[in-house]
């Protein structure tokens, strides 16, 4: 076993889960918001755990008026995370 993991049983087989998820969700937050947000968007998609403490990298949504970006705006109203964090759309 590595410092840096650890084995999570599941299912009767061992994973491994990253040490950063043992601190309390708002301490993680706070760390991942001194990242730059390439990293910030690399680690979203690492897992859903870290997608979860990571923030959405933009609050802003660039349209523009075609039928592939109404698609993009339904697709972020119906998102049950991006709905809450997108605040403006251009």
């Amino acid at each position: 076993m590595s410092p840096r993991t650890s084995p999570v049983p599941s299912s009767g087989m061992a994973t491994q889960s990253p040490w950063f998820l043992r601190f309390p969700p708002e301490l993680s937050s706070s760390i991942v918001s001194f990242l730059p947000n390439r990293d910030v968007k690399s680690l979203r998609l690492t897992c859903k755990a870290l997608s979860d403490i990571s923030p959405c990298s933009s609050a802003r949504v660039f349209l523009s008026a075609n039928s592939l970006n109404i698609e993009v705006f339904r697709a972020v109203a119906d998102h049950p995370k991006f709905r809450h964090e997108i605040r403006e759309i251009i």
